[in-house]
């Protein structure tokens, strides 16, 4: 199989690599992208994925908003036929803004995450087929994460409560602020269209964590610290091109589900505030369309451990 190694188109785009240069880094992390971004799956990335009972999904909707979901089935629902191909044998559950958005062709960015053993792994992919119960999924690109930031859950007992949708324009209503404020953990989704064929184009989905609080609100605009992370700026650089985006927030305690749509836009110049909390920028996010689902979790969550990105 094909490295980037002996490729020699940049793992990376163009809003990610002119992040790097911003920061001084790109030299450093071409080389060290071409040995751990891969158009392939490792054996352990593949047994991982395959042992997950929920991962995180990142595409767009018909109106080109991105939107991050979460799927939470049964360990085993994922599988890897080979080194190039997952399987999802679950369909997205009613009110989920990708449910009927998914389709051969389509871009769709994934993250595997444990979050009791705080392990990650991201893909780009390409949907082969899809239907209302299982999707095929090529593989464009393939890496790890760190586990910076992620707070430790276990997953708990089923979820027996009755299942509401509310759908705001705009407007975060007093249940959503509450959710966001509490908050230690989000995912966000964008993407960066470049040239089909090329790996680095297409959809992403990842993790932001911090101390509960970390997002705050004003108005119709979050804004959050972006820490120290692996300088691959996947996120960042899709947001320099395409400044659409979509956060998904997870209330554990309710097993609920806040799915946000809007734009991000960076900020480099840090103040006072966020510079002592370690932030290296700030994303201010203004979203156009929430949506939150309660109780739409098939489990809910305990937490397991500390939350403290700065021990991480």
């Amino acid at each position: 199989m094909n490295t980037p190694e002996n490729n020699n188109e940049s793992p990376f785009h163009e809003g990610e690599i002119s992040i790097q240069q911003k920061l001084g880094v790109a030299q450093a992390m071409d080389r060290f992208g071409r040995r751990v971004i891969r158009d392939y799956m490792p054996d352990q990335h593949r047994e991982f994925f395959e042992n997950l009972s929920y991962i995180v999904l990142g595409g767009v909707d018909d109106q080109d908003r991105p939107w991050a979901s979460f799927l939470m089935s049964e360990s085993g629902f994922v599988s890897s036929p080979d080194p190039k191909t997952l399987v999802i044998n679950e369909g997205l559950q009613e009110g989920d803004p990708l449910k009927e958005q998914l389709h051969k062709g389509s871009d769709l960015g994934l993250l595997g995450i444990d979050l009791a053993t705080r392990r990650r792994n991201r893909l780009s992919t390409v949907i082969q087929d899809s239907t209302q119960h299982q999707m095929t999924l090529s593989v464009k690109q393939s890496f790890g994460n760190c586990p910076k930031f992620i707070s430790v859950r276990q997953i708990g007992e089923s979820n027996l409560h009755p299942k509401t949708l509310e759908i705001s324009r705009q407007d975060l209503k007093e249940e959503m602020r509450r959710i966001i404020s509490d908050a230690d953990t989000f995912f966000i989704a964008s993407g960066y269209q470049g040239a089909k064929e090329s790996p680095s184009s297409g959809a992403d989905v990842s993790h932001r964590g911090g101390q509960p609080g970390f997002v705050e609100i004003e108005g119709n605009q979050l804004i959050f610290p972006d820490y120290r992370g692996n300088n691959h700026f996947n996120t960042l650089g899709n947001l320099i091109k395409n400044p659409k985006a979509g956060l998904t927030f997870l209330d554990f305690k309710n097993s609920s589900i806040l799915y946000l749509t809007g734009q991000a836009f960076i900020d480099f110049e840090l103040n006072s505030i966020y510079a002592s909390q370690g932030a290296e920028r700030v994303i201010r996010f203004r979203c156009e369309e929430a949506r939150l689902l309660r109780h739409w979790l098939r489990k809910g969550f305990v937490e397991a451990g500390i939350r403290n990105p700065k021990s991480n």
